[in-house]
């Protein structure tokens, strides 16, 4: 057995939202709620820095439908946003829970120079049935974004961006998608890095201009499953940045699950750094785009990054 030396000291944690089982065809308000409460209770007991949670599209009931703020009575989300607004107010200031409660959104402001904007991006997603009454931006999300992104700025702050579903041409509505990105290039040098779940994979996106010279803008990271949901291994992944929040290195662990279930207990084992792995000369927009070039033209280091 290998066992895994934690010498590392979390400012705060990520979670990427999806915590109802994905047994949607018994899914109800009542059992989304329980789940809220079950695992949120779990995480305060163990958790002992902030925890920054966003939504994922399993809470919603049916599963992927997301009404906007506007939209009233039987068929308003209002009764999530104000669960996982009451239940999340342990690591959450009170102007945070504000918007949390209008449209599942929220802006934290972790340290001088650097705080993180919460999107929910089930918004966006093709699979909300919601976006035909609001392609655009529903919840007036996008519009919020910059304006906190235009304060961040004038403040010379940085900003992380945290959601569950990652945006690009599969999962969203194309005209959201569009000024999604005309927001990112905007204030590139602002937003440092963003941060993903739902694919449930081990894997990153890079951001592209939409000018007529197209060139990287942003990292998205996309952080791997701790449910084995399908064929996966429990994983998760630690960050390491420098005080103004550049990404410098990432670390994700995993266990081996058939090795658990005969062992009655996981063991966390590091699977790999990615500076050194992926040979990288930095972790920001150009160091990732220099690797999908690698991968490429090179089917060795593709393998490796695939493996």
């Amino acid at each position: 057995m290998i066992h895994v030396n934690y010498n590392f000291q979390a400012s705060y944690w990520m979670w990427t939202g999806d915590i109802a089982p994905h047994d949607i065809w018994n899914i109800t308000r009542e059992e989304v709620i329980f789940q809220i409460r079950f695992v949120t209770d779990l995480i305060k007991q163990h958790a002992k820095v902030p925890v920054f949670p966003v939504i994922g599209n399993h809470e919603g009931v049916p599963v992927n439908s997301f009404p906007p703020p506007q939209v009233k009575g039987d068929h308003s989300i209002s009764w999530l946003y104000e669960e996982i607004a009451n239940q999340w107010s342990y690591w959450l200031p009170e102007d945070a829970l504000e918007t949390l409660r209008f449209g599942g959104y929220y802006r934290v402001k972790v340290r001088p120079g650097f705080r993180v904007i919460c999107l929910n991006t089930n918004y966006c997603t093709r699979l909300n049935p919601w976006t035909l009454f609001d392609p655009v931006d529903p919840g007036e999300q996008l519009v919020w974004m910059t304006k906190e992104l235009v304060a961040a700025e004038s403040e010379g702050d940085k900003v992380h961006i945290i959601g569950h579903i990652p945006p690009d041409n599969k999962e969203c509505t194309q005209a959201w998608l569009f000024n999604y990105l005309r927001i990112i290039e905007r204030f590139q040098d602002t937003i440092l890095a963003q941060y993903f779940g739902h694919t449930h994979r081990d894997e990153f996106r890079v951001l592209v201009s939409t000018s007529n010279k197209p060139k990287p803008i942003s990292v998205a990271y996309i952080g791997p499953s701790i449910t084995a949901f399908t064929e996966n291994n429990p994983s998760y992944r630690v960050y390491y940045t420098d005080k103004q929040g550049y990404v410098k290195d990432y670390a994700t662990y995993f266990y081996n699950l058939t090795e658990a279930n005969a062992n009655l207990e996981p063991m966390w084992r590091k699977e790999y750094n990615a500076y050194d792995h992926f040979n990288m000369t930095t972790m920001g927009p150009f160091g990732w785009h220099r690797l999908v070039n690698q991968m490429l033209d090179d089917d060795a280091v593709f393998q490796n990054f695939y493996k």
